[in-house]
């Protein structure tokens, strides 16, 4: 008779997905003292305290030229998911991690529509 063996696995925890820490129903704008440009395809900018030069990918810079004017994170995903081959879970945590990393570095205001509409 075969003996029976319970093989134990460990789980990893759920990795927290935009859509869990509620970025995606939040807003992006860009900063309006920030200086850019679109350099060969790239969107430039420039980082308004240290002057500090950022060169942004496709990717990146499809994101920044949807911020033009207040955009739904929501929206954002949607629109890369149409435009790149990528799932909606992947490109939403890449949207939230690269919008919070613009918001951390004063490129693009991140905020509830309402507050972003008072501030405009």
């Amino acid at each position: 008779m075969k003996k029976k063996t319970r093989v134990r696995t460990r789980e990893k925890p759920a990795r927290k997905t935009a859509e869990n820490r509620g970025l995606l129903a939040r807003f992006a704008v860009h900063n309006p003292d920030v200086a850019w440009r679109i350099v060969d395809g790239e969107a430039a900018v420039v980082t308004p305290a240290d002057g500090t030069l950022h060169l942004l990918n496709e990717v990146g810079t499809a994101i920044w030229l949807l911020a033009e004017k207040p955009v739904s994170l929501s929206s954002v995903v949607d629109r890369i998911t149409a435009e790149f081959e990528v799932k909606r879970t992947t490109a939403g945590a890449d949207v939230a991690a690269f919008v919070e990393d613009l918001a951390a570095k004063q490129l693009l205001i991140v905020a509830a529509a309402k507050k972003l509409l008072r501030a405009g």
